[in-house]
Order: C-alpha cells, then structure tokens, then sequence
C-alpha cells in the first residue's frame, strides 16, 4: 500500500524530467500568423529605406532583433497559457511584474544618458535593451490575473439599491444619490486601489525616466483593460471627470500664466508647436512636424516610389523611429498607408476573434491588453505624425527602430497565438 501511494505521488516541477509540461500541442491561427509576418516585412522594408541615410547599421540591427523575434514568437506560441496562470500557485504573473519593476529601477538608478535626463536604457556590457517596452507585456499580464481572480468581486451588485420613484425627476436624483454613495461604500473599492497602484506603479517610474510616452500608453492600457474587465462604469465617469477639469485648468493657466506652465512642464515645448500650426517656424519641435506633412503631401496617391523619398534626406528628424509612417505615405502614397492601416486593423479583429473564442478569461483579457497596446500605439503614431495630436515619441509597432520594441510586440504575437491553440476548433477540422 505505501509502494502504491508512492509510485501514486505526483512529482513537482522540479522533479520533471524536463520543463516540456509546459508546452501545449494543437494548431495556431494560420491567419494571426501570417499577418503578423506580413506586417513585419514591409515593417523591415520601410525601415531599410527610411535608415538609408545613416547607412545600414540600423536595418542591420533591425534585421537581426526581428529573427530572434519570430524565434521567440514561435516558442511562446507553444505554451500552454492554462497552466501559466496556474502554475506555481498562480504566481508567475506577480513575478512577471516583480522582474519587470526591477528592471525599471535598475535602468533609471544604475544606467542611462543621465546628461540628457533620460534613463530608459539597461545596459549589460554590449548588451542594452528598455525595459519598459516588456514592463508594458508584464502589466498586461499581472492585470489580466487580478482581473480574472476578482471576477466574482467585479460583478456583485452595489451594496445600496433605492427603488425608482415614479417621477422622472426623482428617479434622476434618486439614481444619482445612489451613485454618489455607492462610490464610496462598494465592495469593490479596495480592489479598484489596488488596480490602480499596479498601473501607476511602472507608469511613475517611467514618467522620472524622462519617457512620457511610455508613461501614457501604459496608463491607456491598464483602462482598456479594466474596461474589458468588467469595471463598473462609475469609475471611467469619475477619471474622465477629473481628466477634463485637468486640461481645462491646463488650458487656463497655459494661457494665463505661460512661464509657471514652461516652468513644471517639460512637454510644453511640444504643445506650443502643436497648438501655433506655423508651417514656416524652425523650431525643432514644429520643424518635425512640419516635415512630416511634407512628406505625406509630397506622396500623393501611389507615392514616389521606394527608397526615392526627400524628406527622409536630413529633413524629417530620426525618420526610421517616431516618423517612420510620414516617409511610408511618401514613398507608397494614400495607397501604400492604406493598406499598412488595413492590415494593422486585420490584426486587431483576429485578435478579437481569438479572444472571444476564448473559454478562459484570464487569456481573453491578455488578449485584450495586447489588442489595446498595438492598437493605442498605432492610432498614437498616426495622430502625431499627421497632427492630430502633439508630438510624444511612440513607435509605429513592427515599424519603428529599436530592438526592445520589436521583441516585445513579437511576444506579445506569440502569447496570442498561445491563446489561439487553447480555443475549440471549428466543425469542419474537428
């Protein structure tokens, strides 16, 4: 009896042969994975024409990140996401987060261009990669367990209910009261507190890191995800609150006061360019964009043709990072951007097909926060290069140089592939 209770005995993680437990078989979404592919070529041909001018040093990075990209993507893709959640008593994704913060720090103590206020960059010897373009694949994760574990929290009903008066009037106030005092007495505040601080946690340290754009899309991302989380509405209604008084006070005291505004805000510069439309001033900030809509205007309808752009030619400054989309739409016109916005939307919907094919709410909301990351950067992106919105330094996913970026958006590619291997099959390959 005790041989039998013995050979019975599971064996731990540690005791396995090898860590091939974690892997899941079945077949991915064919078609996530060859739009993703799609997107990183001509990602890599946009950046060999865009870097030209500086030599080939940088497509020749590019180039190499973007293998041991679809190297990494293809591993992560064979995970089994179940038991990522599970494993470990379900902390993997805290020491996710925990790696991720570390990270951070040691970047913004220990590294970085200090002279020019930045400290974004972690730098092993020869090794250097930013930290917080995986900071923004750990929060996603971390929030989607915390989202997923206080579902039954998220959607108990408010501890006060008031029964509808027949008058209109009093059903308004009635509503209303109710609302006021049950943003102070749910169930569920402490929880929002908590939800809160993962967010503004790597979101501060990165704000100190001079990397305001960073700052934002993480910020964007942890609502996005507890919109798809099931939080209730009252909580979106009270930030979009005190963002509109914010602007406005902004707005008032930038035309009011000036000097405190240039004083405490570092972006200002940025904002005034974006607030003048001068298209004739050389200031830095508004030589950028200006160049910018240069570049797009010279492009016409089918563009001027690859590797043939001007603007790219000392012009448009850094044209293979933040203004990347600008020489895409000169040398491939309306045409060209067009179908870069298609195949960037195709992506979004089958990750929100795979998604809400999806049994498990844990991947469902990762799959949401990877939607919500590519997403926000791209319509981010586009908004600035056609000024739409001041100038904040975010990439063009798959597009834009830089290592860290590209790794990262290729994880993110193979986590939803993972997902897709958890969904049931159709009928017909059943």
């Amino acid at each position: 009896m005790r041989e039998q209770q013995v050979k019975r005995r599971r064996r731990g993680w540690f005791e396995r042969d090898s860590f091939l437990w974690i892997l899941k078989p079945g077949h991915i979404d064919a078609a996530f994975a060859v739009t993703t592919i799609i997107i990183l070529t001509f990602g890599l041909i946009m950046m060999f024409s865009a870097s030209v001018a500086s030599g080939t040093k940088l497509f020749r990075s590019q180039l190499l990140f973007a293998v041991a990209g679809l190297v990494l993507m293809f591993v992560v893709s064979q995970i089994d996401m179940a038991k990522i959640e599970k494993a470990f008593r379900g902390y993997i994704p805290y020491a996710v987060y925990v790696l991720g913060i570390a990270l951070l720090l040691a970047a913004f103590v220990f590294t970085g261009d200090t002279q020019a206020g930045y400290h974004r960059i972690f730098k092993l010897g020869p090794v250097q990669f930013q930290p917080s373009e995986f900071m923004k694949v750990a929060l996603i994760i971390l929030l989607a367990k915390v989202l997923t574990d206080r579902q039954h929290q998220l959607l108990k009903d408010d501890p006060i209910r008031f029964r509808r008066f027949s008058k209109p009037a009093k059903t308004v106030f009635g509503e209303a009261f109710r609302s006021v005092v049950n943003f102070f007495l749910q169930r569920d505040l402490m929880l929002m507190l908590a939800l809160v601080g993962i967010i503004l946690l790597p979101a501060g340290i990165v704000k100190f890191s001079n990397h305001n754009s960073g700052m934002i899309i993480m910020m964007l991302i942890g609502m996005c995800m507890m919109f798809s989380g099931n939080v209730k509405f009252r909580y979106f209604g009270a930030v979009l609150t005190v963002a509109v008084i914010g602007l406005a006070a902004a707005f008032i005291i930038y035309k009011n006061a000036p000097e405190f505004f240039s004083k405490y805000l570092d972006a200002k510069g940025r904002i005034s360019a974006w607030l003048s439309h001068d298209y004739t001033s050389h200031d830095q900030n508004r030589w950028q964009v200006n160049n910018g809509l240069y570049a797009i205007g010279s492009g016409g309808f089918f563009g001027v043709g690859f590797n043939k752009s001007v603007q790219k030619y000392y012009y448009v400054p850094e044209p293979q990072n933040d203004m990347i989309f600008s020489i895409l739409c000169e040398e491939f016109g309306f045409f060209g951007a067009f179908l870069v916005l298609f195949a960037f939307g195709l992506y979004l919907c089958l990750c929100a097909n795979i998604a809400r094919k999806s049994r498990s709410k844990f991947q469902k909301f990762i799959v949401y926060g990877i939607m919500a990351h590519i997403g926000l950067q791209v319509v981010m992106n586009v908004a600035v290069v056609t000024e739409v919105m001041p100038l904040t330094g975010v990439e063009l996913p798959f597009f834009s140089s830089g290592g860290s970026a590209l790794l990262a958006n290729l994880i993110e590619s193979g986590i939803v592939l993972a997902v897709s291997k958890s969904n049931p099959a159709p009928r017909a390959a059943r």
